[in-house]
């Protein structure tokens, strides 16, 4: 949660007129500004029913919505603050307190007042999160021009709502919009791979790489594209080579080891398997191992291979302390 104190010219500003704030009917602009400061300074919910109030008054009063509102923008930008990225931040306290509802309906209207893109992805991103997918993708049609933000909600909403195919279309402009658009890459990525369409997952996923750099979530989601697809080594090869610098960090992740064992034993790299083997904190996912079922099969795999002593080697980080520790 942001504080006033954050921003030293907003707090100075606020402090001076503390004796005598603005009044909406002489400048509705100060006005507002003081009253969102103000809620800079308070607790969450506070805050959270003083700028929403104030904004619907300037919202409800103002003869020129538009116009109005982008004189209390231009006055925190010289500041140095993004109002809009602080109502979006305020987005996020309302999520956490239980106002989400609030919020959501308070940005459909501040967007329909002023036609402002940033306020109808806010009212988007709100629908979304509150699983209202058809509202979002009503909200997102609203919008004329290719907005990649907004382009990769739709995709996201139309995902959600079982329509994959539709997504990727939709997903494909959002990165010729804009290829710096991670999340637009991740999420064509899903879409591709729920119509099994691998290459095209796969391809949108080395994008995402490309423009975020190395990431474990996304380098754990190219394995399964890789593991999934009809075989290919390539692909093996390059998901091993994003998710092995990770191993430090996700060694005891039980999903993450899962996936780099089916890289080792479908591309019959004895030597990954090997790494795999000395690194693993086995003790920490024994137990998933076993719920899940996914020993035997493992064993099985590895003698199939003839890898007995890689076998024997996990088998003894599985089970050899337990039988030292009982004399066994």
């Amino acid at each position: 949660m942001a504080h006033l104190n954050d921003y030293p010219s907003l707090s100075r500003w606020y402090h001076d007129h503390n004796d005598m704030y603005p009044l909406y009917e002489e400048d509705p602009t100060e006005y507002t500004a003081w009253q969102f400061c103000r809620a800079l300074t308070l607790e969450v919910s506070e805050a959270s029913l003083l700028w929403q109030s104030a904004l619907s008054r300037l919202l409800d009063q103002s003869e020129n919505v538009l116009s109005s509102f982008q004189e209390v923008e231009r006055f925190f930008e010289c500041s140095g603050v993004s109002l809009t990225q602080m109502i979006s931040n305020w987005g996020y306290d309302s999520f956490q307190i239980g106002r989400e509802d609030e919020f959501f309906l308070l940005m459909e209207k501040t967007a329909n007042k002023t036609g402002l893109v940033s306020f109808y992805f806010l009212a988007a991103w709100s629908a979304f999160n509150l699983n209202e997918f058809d509202a979002c993708l009503k909200i997102c049609d609203k919008v004329e021009g290719c907005y990649a933000p907004i382009l990769t909600l739709k995709g996201q909403a139309l995902l959600e709502s079982g329509r994959s195919k539709e997504a990727i279309a939709v997903l494909e402009d959002a990165v010729t919009s804009d290829e710096r658009e991670i999340l637009a890459w991740f999420q064509l990525a899903k879409a591709c791979w729920l119509e099994q369409q691998y290459q095209g997952a796969f391809d949108s996923l080395l994008s995402c790489l490309k423009v975020s750099g190395s990431n474990p979530e996304v380098s754990l989601f190219l394995a399964i594209v890789a593991t999934d697809a009809p075989y290919s080594f390539a692909w093996h090869q390059k998901a091993w080579e994003e998710m092995q610098p990770f191993m430090a960090q996700y060694k005891a992740n039980e999903e993450y080891v899962d996936k780099l064992i089916k890289l080792a034993i479908r591309s019959n790299q004895k030597d990954w398997m090997e790494v795999l083997a000395e690194k693993v904190d086995w003790q920490s996912i024994k137990e998933a191992l076993y719920v899940n079922k996914k020993l035997g099969p493992l064993l099985k795999d590895l003698g199939e291979r003839t890898w007995y002593e890689l076998a024997k080697k996990i088998l003894d980080q599985l089970i050899g302390a337990e039988l030292t520790e009982d004399g066994v």
